[in-house]
């Protein structure tokens, strides 16, 4: 027993020693593996920004009403919510790549059917209902298990920042998806059938090398993961079994209201700026980039801090308090155009960097706890679970704030900020809870 104890402690030794000489940087095949995750995620949110810019033209093609095409979106994203909290267990049972490569090769297989109905000129639109679902569905098994892959190539010391700038492709792809679609259009007079086919194309190329990658090996791992990775059986923890973990239940309803904030004002932020302010094209451009940019800097600020402190849970308290600030000072100031364009960023700073870290970081650090603790795998599923509750919240938020909407721009900001100070009061400690109580009331009243 004694030389069992000394070869535990020689293991546990050596692989400390290699993680400290690691350097924060990412080298070699860790780099690549980092920019190749990085590309072919973009180009999921290229296909999702495409189908967005070829609405209009679908619209008058096939005499659509515009609820029609809201129908299809919302039936999308309940099955990704759905898809991402029953499909993360997944990467816990099976090899992640190959995970990862099934849930890039059936939503392109859908969305290339979606495309040839056009080319045929069927366009049914409970067909292309039914094949939104089965792309929403398979399209979430992605996330939970390139995440959890990814975070075992990081060194821990800088895996905040660098998960943050890794997450920072949903930018990356709206950017290029918006540029791809409008070269094809303009310059080579694609339809929209055709331009949806070469952004499905980018993506199963993408996958195709991800399947390639040696990934059995990951230097920023312990045995247990390294023995999944490498195909051999493990245990993983049923979702029942990681929903009765009450940490996982307090970051899932944290990532349903912080979701709810943060799609609503991706979704509603054009027709804001469009039809509530009074300003020169210029500046309602500069708005509209301006929450991108600061979604972009707060995913890498955010992830740097709590990199550097230590600390997620200081880090996501002192984001969401400024969050309920800038909201606040927004919706006292609706119509004015100053006030949009300097809070418009913060506040994407603030809510989009305290998402990024929830949903990446502070999930992966709490699934990896949950496997220390039980000896079982139960990181996708956590990364599943919470990033699922999120976009469901994202989803039933569209259907309210829809609503609203009729009543003024300013309830929608009113909702917004219940939301924000909501999930201020589910993340505190007990501790501050009463302190945390008067100072909602405070933002409430005024």
């Amino acid at each position: 027993s004694m030389d069992k104890a000394v070869a535990i402690n020689y293991d546990q030794t050596r692989f400390n020693v290699q993680t400290k000489l690691k350097k924060p940087a990412i080298i070699g095949s860790q780099g690549f593996l980092f920019l190749l995750t990085y590309l072919a995620n973009a180009t999921v949110h290229i296909t999702r920004v495409t189908w967005s810019l070829l609405k209009p033209e679908i619209k008058g093609r096939y005499s659509l009403r515009m609820s029609s095409l809201g129908i299809i979106d919302c039936l999308f994203l309940f099955a990704y919510s759905f898809g991402l909290i029953f499909n993360g267990q997944l990467g816990d049972i099976y090899k992640r790549k190959n995970i990862i490569f099934a849930g890039f090769l059936t939503p392109s297989l859908s969305a290339i059917c979606i495309s040839m109905s056009g080319i045929r000129d069927s366009f049914f639109f409970l067909d292309i209902c039914f094949l939104f679902i089965v792309m929403g569905y398979a399209q979430a098994a992605i996330s939970p298990s390139m995440t959890a892959l990814l975070s075992q190539w990081i060194p821990p010391a800088s895996q905040g920042k660098l998960m943050g700038l890794w997450s920072s492709n949903q930018a990356t792809g709206r950017i290029l998806g918006v540029q791809l679609a409008y070269c094809l259009q303009r310059y080579l007079s694609y339809k929209w059938e055709n331009i949806y086919i070469v952004s499905e194309l980018l993506t199963l190329g993408f996958s195709a090398m991800i399947v390639g990658l040696n990934t059995d090996n990951p230097p920023f791992s312990t045995d247990k993961t390294r023995a999944l990775a490498q195909g051999q059986q493990s245990i993983a923890m049923t979702i029942s079994a990681v929903l009765r973990e009450k940490r996982v239940i307090f970051y899932a309803v944290i990532a349903f209201f912080i979701k709810l904030q943060q799609y609503s004002l991706l979704f509603w932020r054009p027709q804001l700026v469009r039809d509530g302010l009074q300003c020169s094209e210029k500046n309602k451009m500069f708005i509209m980039f301006s929450y991108d940019a600061g979604f972009f800097i707060g995913s890498l600020l955010m992830g740097y801090i709590s990199d550097k402190f230590n600390s997620r849970h200081l880090v996501l308290v002192s984001g969401l308090t400024s969050g309920i600030v800038f909201i606040c000072i927004m919706l006292y100031n609706m119509s004015s155009v100053w006030v949009h364009i300097i809070f418009t960023p913060l506040l994407a700073v603030a809510l989009g960097g305290s998402l990024i870290l929830l949903c990446t970081s502070c999930a992966t650090d709490l699934g990896t706890t949950i496997e220390s603790e039980t000896g079982k795998r139960a990181v996708t599923t956590v990364l599943g679970i919470v990033d699922g509750c999120g976009s469901l919240g994202g989803a039933l938020g569209q259907l309210v704030l829809g609503f609203l909407a009729g009543f003024g721009w300013r309830s929608v900001f009113v909702s917004l900020s219940l939301a924000v100070i909501v999930l201020f009061l589910i993340h505190i400690s007990e501790r501050t809870r009463r302190y945390a109580i008067s100072y909602a009331v405070f933002c409430l009243i005024t």
